[in-house]
């Protein structure tokens, strides 16, 4: 058990070294679950909980999916530096009035092959960590301006042989204030601690506002979302320009990117820290194609890639 709660400390810790993030060093566990998905989400910081437009709104807004013109299926991959790789897959499917939908997703977060040691730091057994969550999730339109929505998730979580697992909800809204101009909001991960062998970690639950609004063929976002149980919050702006209608352009900056108080270095971890940028492309009428990068100082960066593909509709 004292070999479990040292490999246990020293992920945490190469966690926050290799992530550079406040929101994957925050104290409660599981801390994937905060992290945006999809190529498009990332190139824009994080801030798409008010223009999540394919069947990643099931993690950035259920609420959302209820706006969906067709079935719609997303998948989406992201290598991080180390061994770290996340994969989701997402579905999502309207209801014939159009007035609802329904979606189910699937994300697997590998952390990667770790040397094991002892309580007296003899070299054991390499071990291997991975979460897993699995979501079922619903969003009903109210009328042509509000959509409310929901997921209920299983949340599973492994270090080497021990396990953990749970259940977590999101509750989420949209809100049309005009054809260019969107609000969001939600509260996400909500649940009883995860309880392993010998102890429990807390879920990072999450209260969010986003907003988004479009000039000509700019559109500009912005979520702000604070931790329920580390009380921290972070702000990220982002911004998509459309061209020809086949091609966008984006970037967005988060301020959870950057924490400059681990190191006696204020640029320890590189100036554009915290930037985030990518292209989308349509490959056809029914299908986009996404990538982003996210500088990560000397670390390198980041890379994103999703990929979204619509059944029917316009």
């Amino acid at each position: 058990m004292k070999r479990k709660i040292l490999a246990k400390a020293a992920m945490s810790a190469v966690v926050c070294l290799m992530f550079r993030s406040a929101a994957l060093c925050q104290a409660p566990g599981l801390p994937f679950l905060n992290l945006g998905v999809g190529a498009r989400a990332q190139a824009m910081g994080g801030a798409v909980m008010a223009v999540s437009q394919d069947a990643s709104a099931a993690h950035s807004n259920p609420a959302l999916l209820a706006r969906l013109d067709s079935a719609q299926a997303f998948s989406y991959y992201s290598k991080f530096v180390s061994d770290f790789t996340y994969s989701y897959f997402a579905f999502a499917k309207p209801w014939k009035s159009h007035k609802a939908a329904f979606g189910f997703s699937y994300g697997h977060f590998s952390k990667g092959e770790f040397e094991g040691r002892d309580e007296n730091g003899a070299q054991t057994q390499s071990f291997s960590a991975a979460d897993d969550v699995m979501a079922l999730s619903y969003g009903r339109n109210l009328n042509d301006k509000l959509s409310l929505g929901l997921s209920g998730k299983f949340v599973k979580s492994g270090i080497e042989t021990s396990k953990a697992s749970g259940m977590a909800f999101d509750f989420s809204g949209a809100y049309s204030l005009s054809p260019k101009t969107k609000l969001a909001a939600g509260v996400f991960n909500l649940g009883p601690s995860l309880k392993y062998a010998s102890e429990s970690v807390q879920l990072p639950a999450t209260m969010a506002l986003g907003a988004s609004h479009k000039v000509s063929f700019l559109t500009l976002t912005s979520d702000l979302k604070f931790g329920l149980r580390d009380q921290k919050t972070s702000l990220a702006f982002g911004g998509q320009l459309d061209i020809a209608g086949a091609v966008s352009v984006r970037s967005g900056y988060t301020s959870q990117l950057v924490n400059h108080k681990t190191s006696g270095d204020p640029n320890n971890f590189g100036e554009l820290s915290g930037m985030a940028m990518g292209l989308g492309m349509k490959v056809s009428s029914r299908a986009n194609l996404d990538y982003a990068f996210l500088p990560m100082g000397d670390l390198g960066g980041t890379h994103h890639i999703s990929f979204s593909y619509k059944f029917g509709g316009q």
